[in-house]
């Protein structure tokens, strides 16, 4: 399941994107029904301040989104560790 929400901060000098990923592991039982056995969840929120010029903040967001994409970021989500 894939959801995002969007909001304004209390001030309104920026908006608020949150993002939430949970992707189901399912087991059949011996009487041929599926069981959710666990599920990993992801979740996220990221400020977009309305001040910002907007080049400045398209690439901050390219940049986290990239970021999130990399060969490191994805080795600590599959182990369960941070780098250190």
């Amino acid at each position: 399941m894939y959801q995002m929400t969007s909001r304004p901060n209390g001030p309104g000098t920026a908006r608020r994107v949150d993002v939430s990923i949970v992707y189901p592991y399912t087991t059949t039982g011996t009487d041929g029904k599926t069981y959710l056995a666990e599920k990993a969840i992801f979740t996220g929120s990221f400020v977009c301040p309305l001040g910002m010029p907007t080049t400045d903040f398209n690439e901050a967001a390219a940049q986290g989104m990239n970021l999130l994409a990399s060969t490191l970021t994805v080795q600590c989500l599959q182990s369960g560790f941070a780098a250190t």
